[in-house]
């Protein structure tokens, strides 16, 4: 953990204006739910065209997370705090006015994944520069469980406005003016000093022009590898209880609900875990995704689906509020920008790239059919990613 200091607190009014931020974390995927609804909509389109709708923006976002760093640091956290958002908004509201042409859409949606790749860096950001370092563990935690908590019901609120006019779905982005507005109240950045002894001293242009230390690199690299080991539980956990015979999508849903409360406990009480566990704490997130992968790939019974997912929400949310505290305890104010944008293209590229790796070791074994092999294959690596962790803890 980082050394000992008197620092002077944010106000209440930063804080609540940091927090209000991440009621975009999970706009980007409010679209998922309807994709069956949209094609009904729009007759004339194919459905693989219908789901570049949810596929198009985490493409879009892999190059603008690389340069995301050098964006916040030229503008200024608060100047690119207001520009991305209100182009976020602005890009995921103009898709109702295109009811006959689809073509728009896409369009739109692509805007909408350059922005999403400035936004995931700059919501950490926004902890990093306003919130004084002994709270930032907590309060990353915190901004994670106000994305878990708002996903819920804006998901919820999406799905009842889908079932009645699909077009008006994008409406909803319109609640960013509220954390925009807030934005605005924000005051010059704070200088907090640099906590991280690993980075060479500096201020001004030589701190945004310095290199990456090797433990960001380090944090980074679990973060691809967290990435491409998790994707396959999120992918196939569904389709192991159809093809189980434990229950359809409506189970499946009630499962997936036990992740979010997990991962929603998991990152609320981050700060605490943190203080207990230390340097451990990615390792010990880590030993929750085990069981969880081990659980849904070698067991059939629903109980444990539930408890799969709950623990495993737990650390998988975890996990990000441990990588994003981890790169501010490593980084420089001025690198910390540039690292958590490397680190979120990283994520996606990991993600997107899974299933093939998966698949392609699946095939190696003669399982290239199974569903559960990727999972199993899955958890083993986090085993061995925690025991190295265990050993030679990231300095946290």
């Amino acid at each position: 953990m980082s050394e000992e200091r008197t620092y002077q607190k944010a106000s209440f009014l930063i804080v609540f204006v940091v927090l209000s931020a991440n009621v975009i974390n999970t706009m980007g995927g409010l679209v998922n739910p309807t994709l069956a609804t949209m094609a009904q909509a729009y007759p004339d389109v194919s459905l693989s065209t219908i789901q570049l709708v949810a596929t198009l923006p985490m493409l879009a976002a892999i190059p603008t997370s690389f340069f995301a760093g050098k964006f916040i640091n030229k503008l200024g956290v608060k100047r690119a705090f207001i520009l991305s958002f209100s182009a976020f908004m602005i890009s995921s509201v103009i898709p109702t006015c295109f009811r006959t042409s689809f073509t728009p859409v896409l369009v739109c949606r692509f805007i909408t994944g350059l922005t999403t790749g400035v936004i995931s860096p700059l919501t950490a950001a926004l902890v990093n520069t306003y919130i004084e370092p002994p709270r930032r563990p907590s309060m990353f935690g915190y901004k994670q469980a106000v994305g878990n908590i708002t996903g819920i019901i804006l998901t919820s609120l999406v799905g009842i406005i889908a079932a009645r006019n699909v077009f008006n779905i994008w409406y909803v982005h319109l609640l960013l003016v509220f954390p925009i507005g807030l934005g605005l109240l924000l005051p010059k950045a704070p200088h907090w000093g640099d906590p991280a002894p690993a980075a060479k001293s500096g201020s001004g242009a030589a701190a945004q022009k310095e290199k990456l230390p090797m433990s960001a690199w380090g944090i980074i690299l679990l973060m691809f590898l967290f990435s491409v080991f998790s994707y396959p539980a999120l992918l196939n956990f569904s389709s192991l209880i159809d093809a189980n015979g434990m229950g359809d999508a409506s189970l499946a849903g009630f499962v997936q609900t036990a992740a979010n409360i997990g991962g929603i406990l998991g990152t609320l009480f981050f700060g605490k875990i943190y203080k207990k566990v230390g340097k451990y704490v990615i390792p010990v997130f880590m030993v929750l995704l085990v069981l969880r992968h081990f659980l849904l790939g070698l067991t059939d019974n629903v109980i444990l689906y539930f408890v799969a997912m709950f623990v495993g929400g737990i650390g998988y949310f975890g996990l990000f509020v441990a990588f994003t505290t981890g790169l501010s305890v490593n980084c420089s104010a001025g690198s910390f920008h540039e690292a958590t944008g490397i680190m979120s293209a990283m994520m996606n590229v990991g993600m997107f790239i899974s299933p093939y790796i998966m698949n392609f070791i699946a095939s190696l074994f003669g399982l290239a059919g199974s569903l559960a092999f990727p999972v199993i294959l899955g958890g083993a690596g986090f085993v061995i990613i925690a025991v190295i962790l265990f050993v030679k803890p990231v300095r946290m």
